[in-house]
């Protein structure tokens, strides 16, 4: 049985986007949304926690509902601590010297 991953958004992007780069096979797709279900709204964060499931059952497992809770804290800790911005300042540097 393979394990359930999980990695840190690197970048400002949308959902959308996040995954199409990450080429998940057909039958896990359904069950990337589901599993991160607080950013799948539009747009992901630089910090987000993402989750990419264990492929091998369609049901989710504890380690991936462990994961999920982990993910909801990182995404409101976000939120709360304005990350976003300095994502954008980041980018932005030279043109705002």
């Amino acid at each position: 049985m393979a394990e359930a991953r999980s990695f840190i958004n690197p970048r400002t992007q949308t959902f959308d986007s996040l995954k199409t780069n990450l080429a998940l096979p057909k039958n896990s797709k359904d069950k990337f949304v589901a599993l991160n279900s607080h950013i799948s709204g539009g747009v992901v964060l630089a910090g987000e926690l993402v989750i990419v499931g264990d492929a091998s059952t369609p049901s989710s497992t504890a380690q991936e509902a462990f994961l999920m809770a982990k993910a909801a804290q990182v995404h409101t800790a976000l939120l709360v601590n304005g990350a976003d911005g300095d994502d954008f300042f980041l980018e932005n540097f030279e043109l705002l010297k």
